[in-house]
C-alpha cells in the first residue's frame, strides 16, 4: 500500500485530468445528451413513481426478454424529478456526475496499489475515452456502472488485502451492480476466487455477513421474487445453467462454433476501437500494450497471488467478463461498461511493468492518445457523423436538444388537438421505441389520442430519425421537405433488402 501523500505535480496533473473529464461530460450537455426510447420508458416510470407513490421493484426489460433489469435506474431518476424537477437535463447531470467521479476515485483509489503515474493514466484514460464519456452523457443503467463496478472492485480489492476482511461489502456491491446490467452476473464468481486465495476457512459470520451483502443488494429483486408465483424454469438460475450446457452440447446459435467465436471478438474489437477513439491503428496500439501487461501478469502470478497483489482481481475480474461475452454469444455496447475500470487499471498498471526507458516516452505517447480521444469525442458529436449535409444519406441520431426542437414543430402544427404516435423502420417494434418523445411530449401537455393527429417517427439504415406530421412532408435535421410516406417507406424497405 503507498503512502497516502501526493506529490505536488501529481495533484496538479490529477486536477487537469478532472478538468478535462469535467469539461467532456458537461460541456453543452443538452445539445449531445443521448435520449432514446428505452431511457423514455424509464423516465415516464420515474414520473408515475412521484406522481403515484408506487415504487416499482423492476426496471426495463433486458437483452432476454423474460428477464428484467433493477430498478434502481428508475430510483435515481425519480429523484432527480422530485427535488429538481422533470427536465431530462438535470438527470443527465447526474449520470455525467457519476462518471466524473468514477474518474476521480480511479486515480484515488488506483494510488493505493498502483505508483502515482500509473494511477494517473489509469485517470487519464478513463477521462478522455469516447465511449465512456458517450456513456456519462446517456442518463440510464450504463452510465453508472464504471462507478458500482469501481466500489466492488474496492471492496474485493479490500477482502483480498484486510486482515479482517467485511464479506458484507463485496456482496453487496455485487448486488448493486447485478441492478443495472444483469450481464454482470459471471462477476459474482470473484467474491469465493478471493476468498479461496485467503486460504481460510469459511465461518458461519463471514457467510451471515456474505448472505446478508446479497440480500440487501439484491433486496427489490427479492421482495419481487416473494410477491409472485416463483417457477425455477423461469428463473436466471435455470437460464444460467441451460446457457452453460448448451454451450458444449448444442450445435444451434447457443452453441459454441466458429461464427459465434468470430462475432464475439469481432464485436470486442469494435467496442474496444470506441473506448479508445475510433481509430483501427491506435486501438492496436493499446492492445499491444495491453498483451506485454498479460505476458507480465503471467510471469509474475504467482508472486501476486502469494502477496495477495490487486492485479489479481483486476486480472481475474477482466477474464471473467471476457469469458463471459463469449459464452453468452454477444456483446452489447451495453454490456462493456463494466469493463471501462478494470482496463484502464490494468493500463495503468502494464505502464509501470515497463523499464524506466520505455516509460517517459510511453507516457507522452498515451497523453497524446488521450489528447487524441478528447478531440475526436468533441469534433464528432459523440461517437456519431456530423450532420453535413441535408439527404437521406447522412448518419445522423437526434440528441435531446433536436429531439426538443422536433417536439416544439409537433407542437405547432398539432395545438391542443392531441397526437397519435407511429413509428416505421428498425426498431419499431420495440414497445419502448417511441417513449423518449412520449415523455418530451408530455412535458408540454401533448397526450396521445385515438382522434389526434397522426404524427410519424421514421428510422432507417441512413436517416436514423424522420418527423412526420403528415403524409407530404417531414422534418430531418431542421429542415422541412416535401416527400410522399409510401415513398420513404420503399427507401427504408430497399435499404434492409425487404
Amino acid at each position: 500500500m503507498k503512502s497516502s501523500k501526493s506529490p505536488v505535480w501529481s495533484k496538479l496533473v490529477f486536477l487537469a485530468i478532472l478538468s478535462v473529464a469535467a469539461f467532456l461530460r458537461f460541456y453543452k450537455l443538452e445539445s449531445r445528451m443521448v435520449f432514446i426510447g428505452d431511457q423514455g420508458r424509464d423516465f415516464l416510470a420515474a414520473k408515475e413513481m412521484i406522481v403515484t407513490g408506487q415504487v416499482p421493484l423492476l426496471g426495463i426489460a433486458s437483452s432476454i426478454s423474460r428477464f428484467r433489469q433493477g430498478p434502481v435506474n428508475v430510483w435515481l431518476t425519480a429523484w432527480v424529478f422530485k427535488w429538481f424537477g422533470f427536465d431530462p437535463v438535470n438527470v443527465g447531470l447526474l449520470a455525467a456526475s457519476s462518471g466524473l467521479v468514477a474518474v476521480g476515485l480511479v486515480y484515488i483509489v488506483g494510488r493505493w496499489w498502483l505508483t502515482e503515474g500509473a494511477a494517473l493514466v489509469a485517470s487519464l484514460m478513463l477521462a478522455t475515452s469516447p465511449l465512456a464519456v458517450l456513456t456519462s452523457q446517456m442518463p440510464f443503467y450504463g452510465a453508472y456502472i464504471p462507478l458500482v463496478s469501481l466500489a466492488y472492485f474496492g471492496a474485493l480489492i479490500r477482502g483480498l488485502q484486510a486482515k479482517k476482511p467485511n464479506w458484507f461489502w463485496p456482496a453487496f456491491w455485487w448486488g448493486v451492480l447485478f441492478q443495472f446490467e444483469l450481464a454482470t452476473l459471471p462477476l459474482v464468481v470473484l467474491i469465493p476466487l478471493v476468498f479461496y486465495l485467503r486460504r481460510e476457512k469459511l465461518g458461519w459470520l463471514t457467510a451471515v455477513k456474505a448472505g446478508l451483502g446479497l440480500v440487501v443488494g439484491l433486496g427489490p429483486q427479492i421482495i419481487y421474487l416473494f410477491s409472485q408465483p416463483f417457477s425455477w424454469g423461469d428463473s436466471l438460475v435455470a437460464w444460467f445453467f441451460y446457457r452453460l450446457v448448451a454451450l458444449f452440447t448444442s450445435g444451434g446459435e447457443d452453441g459454441f462454433s466458429s461464427e459465434r467465436l468470430g462475432g464475439v471478438t469481432a464485436s470486442i474489437v469494435e467496442q474496444g476501437s470506441k473506448f479508445f477513439g475510433g481509430n483501427l491503428f491506435v486501438s492496436i496500439l493499446v492492445l499491444l500494450l495491453l498483451g506485454s501487461g498479460l505476458i507480465a501478469f503471467w510471469q509474475k502470478r504467482h508472486e501476486l497471488i502469494k502477496h495477495y497483489k490487486p492485479m489479481v482481481v483486476i486480472g481475474l475480474g477482466i477474464t471473467v467478463l471476457l469469458t463471459a461475452f463469449y459464452w453468452h454469444g454477444a456483446l452489447l455496447e451495453a454490456y462493456f461498461p463494466a469493463l471501462f475500470v478494470p482496463i484502464v487499471w490494468w493500463l495503468g498498471w502494464t505502464w509501470f511493468q515497463l523499464p524506466k526507458l520505455v516509460k517517459k516516452p510511453l507516457a507522452v505517447g498515451l497523453t497524446g492518445l488521450a489528447v487524441y480521444q478528447a478531440i475526436f469525442f468533441f469534433t464528432s458529436g459523440g461517437l456519431t457523423e456530423a450532420a453535413t449535409s441535408r439527404t437521406l444519406s447522412v448518419v445522423h441520431v437526434p440528441r435531446l436538444g433536436e429531439q426538443r426542437l422536433i417536439v416544439g414543430l409537433v407542437e405547432a402544427k398539432v395545438a391542443d388537438k392531441g397526437v397519435r404516435l407511429r413509428s416505421y423502420g428498425p426498431g419499431s417494434e420495440f414497445a419502448s421505441n417511441m417513449d423518449n418523445y412520449r415523455f418530451l411530449l408530455g412535458q408540454r401537455g401533448i397526450t396521445e389520442s385515438e382522434k389526434g393527429r397522426e404524427v410519424w417517427f421514421l428510422r432507417g439504415a441512413q436517416a436514423q430519425e424522420v418527423f412526420l406530421v403528415d403524409s407530404t412532408s417531414y422534418f430531418f435535421d431542421g429542415v422541412t421537405v416535401a416527400i410522399p410516406l409510401d415513398a420513404y417507406r420503399n427507401s427504408v424497405d430497399s435499404q434492409f433488402g425487404r
